[in-house]
């Protein structure tokens, strides 16, 4: 697959980093980064959501569309 989208990089089994239209690194992800896909989920499932309710001329600030606190070690609170 080829992609620019940041989050559908970082779900797949290796990434492959091109520059100036080469190959530059082969990245196959970590425990750690594993760990971090889940946060990363959840910020994107947010801003989906949060870009729907715009969309849809809804007012933002309300409790639903407040963010889930996260901790410092990257996990949802």
């Amino acid at each position: 697959m080829f992609t620019h989208d940041p989050f559908l990089a970082l779900i797949t089994d290796r990434r492959i980093v091109m520059k100036n239209g080469a190959v530059a690194a082969v990245l196959e992800p970590g425990e750690r980064e594993r760990e971090i896909i889940g946060t990363v989920s959840g910020v994107d499932t947010f801003l989906f959501a949060l870009r729907e309710r715009i969309r849809c001329g809804e007012v933002i600030g309300t409790a639903e569309t407040e963010p889930v606190p996260v901790k410092k070690s990257g996990v949802p609170a």
